[in-house]
């Protein structure tokens, strides 16, 4: 986060700072207290927090994969992914799975 020490970047070891320029970002500046905030174990929870993230990011593609086997599977009709119908809505979240759903089922 400072820039400081090691980190993990794209299954590679090299300094912070390195790992920070590589993706696009800029050390942060502390002010008071907050690098106890750092030590006081904080980091152990945003750590499992960025793996649940992880795996969670992972199952959803997962899941778009089963719906697209399933659609099939029953001979659905991709029609409610229609990237028109997607536009139409206020979710853009929902038109991201309709993508991925019809270029599985594309594909």
């Amino acid at each position: 986060l400072v820039g400081e020490g090691e980190a993990l970047f794209e299954g590679r070891r090299m300094s912070s700072a390195e790992a920070l320029r590589r993706a696009r970002l800029t050390p942060l500046e502390l002010e008071a207290k907050e690098g106890l905030a750092l030590l006081n174990g904080t980091q152990a929870m945003h750590a499992v927090g960025g793996l649940a993230l992880l795996r969670a990011q992972r199952l959803a593609r997962v899941a778009d994969v089963a719906g697209a086997m399933t659609l099939e599977a029953l001979k659905g009709t991709p029609t409610a992914f229609d990237l028109r119908l997607q536009n139409a809505r206020p979710h853009p979240g929902q038109k991201v799975v309709a993508e991925h759903l019809l270029s599985l089922m594309d594909g």
